[in-house]
């Protein structure tokens, strides 16, 4: 059988100012980069506090928020809705930016959940067209110009 051998720790005064110095330092550090101005989301916050509609784009989407609703009960999953988007948009049929997909509820009722262009504030595919051929209208809504 072996004996556990006692450890002896020494810490010195230096090595106490360290430690709690590294503790004040997380403490005053941590909400700067997390909700301060340093922070991913800093702006995000900043403009929700402020009422702003920035959009991040250079230009505000107007006085509108927009929504979309869609009436899950009267949903049949014919998928006519990916197929016209698709031909509106000029998009490839096995890519569909609409998609729905069947769902089924905790009872067993299948439903159909339908995910079309939600005209979102902050649009990421505005953000990605290397074009500029997506972009929002003064009013909020999501275009784009298909000629570019």
């Amino acid at each position: 059988m072996s004996r556990k051998k006692k450890v002896k720790v020494e810490l010195t005064r230096r090595d106490i100012l360290t430690v709690a110095g590294a503790a004040v330092g997380s403490a005053i550090i941590a909400p700067i980069l997390t909700t301060g101005p340093l922070s991913p989301f800093g702006g995000l916050t900043q403009g929700q506090i402020t009422g702003e509609a920035d959009t991040q784009h250079g230009h505000l989407t107007g006085d509108h928020h927009w929504g979309m609703v869609i009436d899950l009960e009267r949903c049949i999953g014919c998928e006519y809705c990916m197929r016209a988007c698709s031909a509106t948009n000029d998009v490839n049929t096995d890519k569909p930016w609409n998609i729905v997909v069947p769902e089924k509820t905790t009872g067993g009722h299948t439903f159909y959940f339908s995910r079309p262009c939600l005209h979102c504030q902050n649009a990421p595919c505005v953000e990605v067209c290397p074009v500029a051929a997506t972009y929002h209208r003064e009013d909020g809504i999501i275009i784009m110009d298909y000629d570019r």
